[in-house]
């Protein structure tokens, strides 16, 4: 996986896994990782606007509980459109998944805007 979420093909052995247009990794995450301990599939993510970001005017704030776990990546406009569109709405986790950055595991989580989930078959 990418740890900058521009991958929509993630590799799971040797079986890859498509997930949805409209579905992003978190931007930062590796940042607030102390603030994850707990999360699960069913945790509830929200979304809500950061205009005084100062790396990006535009930024779109994930929160569990209430705090800041990280952002929408920043240099990916249509996945930022989609979740201004619907910024009221609940993210749903698809995969927490451990990414390893410069020897330290982490974890990376997927998500999308609840309106485009899914249930699988």
């Amino acid at each position: 996986m990418s740890i900058y979420g521009h991958h929509y093909l993630q590799y799971f052995g040797s079986k890859p896994k498509v997930f949805p247009l409209e579905s992003f990794t978190i931007s930062g995450i590796s940042f607030y990782q102390s603030k994850l301990e707990d999360i699960t599939y069913d945790s509830e993510l929200t979304m809500e606007l950061d205009p005084d970001n100062e790396y990006d005017k535009d930024a779109i704030k994930i929160l569990y509980n209430n705090e800041l776990i990280g952002y929408v990546p920043k240099n990916e406009e249509n996945i930022k459109n989609i979740c201004k569109i619907n910024i009221d709405d609940k993210l749903k986790i698809l995969i927490i998944s451990p990414v390893e950055i410069n020897g330290v595991d982490i974890k990376g989580i997927r998500v999308i805007p609840i309106k485009y989930y899914n249930e699988p078959k």
